[in-house]
C-alpha cells in the first residue's frame, strides 16, 4: 500500500493478493481518500488498510474456484469409480456368499444408508473432508475448506453415496436396471478412483462374520 497525490486530494494504492487477481481482474486498487491533508490521508490510509486486509481474508476464505459443472464433474467421478470398484469386488468374491452372506451384506448397505441420512440431516461432512481434498488435488483446484464451495462439494458427496448405497443394494439383489454412469461427456477421460466405498463394506462384512462364529 502507498499513498499518492494527484492534484490537490491524496489517494491509496492497494495491491492486490495474487491468488486473488484472476477473480478481480485486477493488480491493484486505487482508492480517493478525499483529504489534502497529507497527516489526515496517512490516518485515513491506515484505516483502509485495515479494512482492506480483512476483505482479502474473507475473499480468500470464500473465494469461487468451483463451477456448477466443476462439481458436478468431481461427483461423477467418484461415483463412477465407486461403483466400479463394488462391481469389481462383486466380479470377484460373489461365489464365496451364500443366501446368510449376501443377506449380511444387504444389512450392512442398510445400515450405512441409515447413518448417510443422518449425517445429511445434520450436514455432517466429517468422514468425506479427506475423499473431497483428494478428488481436489487430483483435478488441480484449491479450494478453502471453510469454504461455501468446499461444505457444498461435501454436500453434493454424501449425496452421491447415498445414490451409490441404493445402487448396491439392488446390484446385489441381481438388479442392474438402474444404471447411474453413463459415458463421459465431451470426450473427457476416466479419472481414478478415489476413497471406495467397496472397502467400508468389506471391512463391516468382515466384522459380522468374526460376530456370527463367535
Amino acid at each position: 500500500m502507498s499513498t499518492i497525490k494527484r492534484g490537490r486530494v491524496y489517494y491509496t494504492r492497494l495491491y492486490v493478493p495474487s491468488e486473488l487477481r484472476q477473480i478481480l481482474h485486477k493488480r491493484e486498487v486505487v482508492k480517493s481518500l478525499r483529504t489534502s491533508s497529507h497527516a489526515e490521508a496517512i490516518t485515513r490510509s491506515c484505516i483502509l488498510k485495515g479494512r482492506v486486509v480483512r476483505l482479502w481474508s474473507v475473499l480468500k476464505s470464500e473465494r469461487i474456484s468451483m463451477t456448477p459443472k466443476q462439481i458436478n464433474k468431481l461427483i461423477q467421478q467418484y461415483t463412477k469409480a465407486t461403483l466400479e470398484e463394488c462391481e469389481g469386488e462383486r466380479l470377484n468374491n460373489l461365489q464365496n456368499y451364500n443366501d446368510d452372506g449376501l443377506e449380511g451384506i444387504s444389512l450392512v448397505i442398510v445400515e450405512k444408508l441409515e447413518e448417510n441420512y443422518v449425517k445429511l440431516m445434520n450436514n455432517d461432512f466429517s468422514e468425506l473432508t479427506e475423499v473431497a481434498n483428494k478428488l481436489l488435488a487430483e483435478n488441480n483446484i484449491t479450494v478453502a475448506s471453510e469454504s461455501t464451495p468446499f461444505k457444498k462439494l461435501c454436500r453434493e458427496l454424501l449425496i452421491a453415496e447415498q445414490k451409490v448405497l441404493k445402487t448396491e443394494l439392488k446390484r446385489w439383489g441381481g438388479d442392474y436396471s438402474d444404471q447411474l454412469i453413463s459415458s463421459h461427456a465431451d470426450g473427457e477421460p476416466d479419472e481414478a478412483p478415489t476413497e471406495l466405498l467397496s472397502k467400508v463394506i468389506s471391512v463391516q462384512m468382515s466384522t459380522r462374520k468374526r460376530m456370527w462364529l463367535n
